[in-house]
């Protein structure tokens, strides 16, 4: 056999892809990608893709299908946004989700949780933690007050992000000082 004819056999030409399972629609997974932001997990869109094609694509070709149409759409596999930041003009605030248990009780000798609270300067990324024992009101006006201390400056805005503190009642996302 020639070697032309063993490269034919290993790698055919013809796209071995079975025309009877249907391709996803990628151009409306990425929108949904795009619009779950942080939370973007491709497995629920999997998911509900194998719920309408029950004989469609596993897991793994799925995500490699869609990696390829992101690359051949956009030039690259990899996601991400430019955002312009202006120095000075925002601090971002937010308590940190996990509560490890650090602080030691020496009364009781256990360990409590803390609640670590956390700014960053949108333009440097510079960054401000404080741990405090609880997420309540006065905790958050004190750090606040001790991050601005730190940095030195009052940025323009001060942008908390879902806070559930009484800060939050306002509608807009950003305070204005």
């Amino acid at each position: 056999m020639s070697p032309g004819k063993v490269v034919d056999l290993i790698y055919p030409h013809d796209n071995l892809r079975h025309k009877s399972i249907p391709l996803p629609d990628f151009e409306k997974i990425h929108a949904q990608m795009i619009q779950m932001g942080k939370h973007a997990d491709l497995s629920y869109l999997w998911i509900d893709y194998k719920k309408l094609n029950p004989g469609g694509y596993q897991p793994s070709q799925f995500y490699k299908l869609y990696g390829d149409f992101v690359k051949e759409t956009y030039g690259t596999d990899r996601a991400s946004m430019p955002v312009e930041r202006i120095p000075g003009e925002k601090m971002y605030i937010d308590w940190v989700g996990d509560q490890p248990e650090l602080l030691l009780d020496t009364s009781t000798g256990e360990l409590q949780k803390v609640h670590i609270f956390t700014t960053t300067l949108g333009f440097s990324s510079l960054i401000y933690a404080e741990i405090f024992l609880d997420e309540k009101l006065p905790q958050f006006i004190a750090g606040t007050v001790h991050a601005l201390s730190f940095y030195g400056a009052v940025p323009k805005y001060l942008v908390p992000d879902n806070l559930k503190t009484a800060v939050t009642k306002h509608t807009k996302d950003e305070l204005v000082l």
